[in-house]
């Protein structure tokens, strides 16, 4: 029953620091949601569904395990938005008058 609440728990977890990710993306929601997409393969075991691709007789990747891919791939896409975004006055001059210096 502990191992259920768990899964539920880091589920929940996982789905929080997502939609945290594409609300407000910085730094440490999307360290966050990654921590989380590494942490969400061991500890989903009771909610793991079916098996997609077998390993090997012992392991393989569940329909649960997807989960960490999409978290991941939301982290990636939230990290390339904030590194491509320009910082407000980075080009500008105090005043806003770019020709004032020329």
């Amino acid at each position: 029953m502990n191992e259920l609440f768990y899964s539920i728990a880091a589920m929940n977890a996982l789905f929080s620091s997502m939609a945290w990710c594409a609300a407000k993306p910085n730094r440490s929601s999307i360290l966050t949601v990654l921590t989380l997409a590494l942490v969400w393969p061991f500890v989903n075991g009771n909610l793991e569904g079916n098996i997609l691709l077998t390993i090997n007789p012992t392991h393989g990747i569940t329909v649960s395990d997807l989960l960490s891919g999409l978290a991941a791939g939301i982290a990636l896409i939230q990290a390339i938005r904030l590194r491509r975004a320009v910082p407000r006055g980075r080009f500008t001059t105090e005043h806003g008058n770019i020709t004032e210096k020329l």
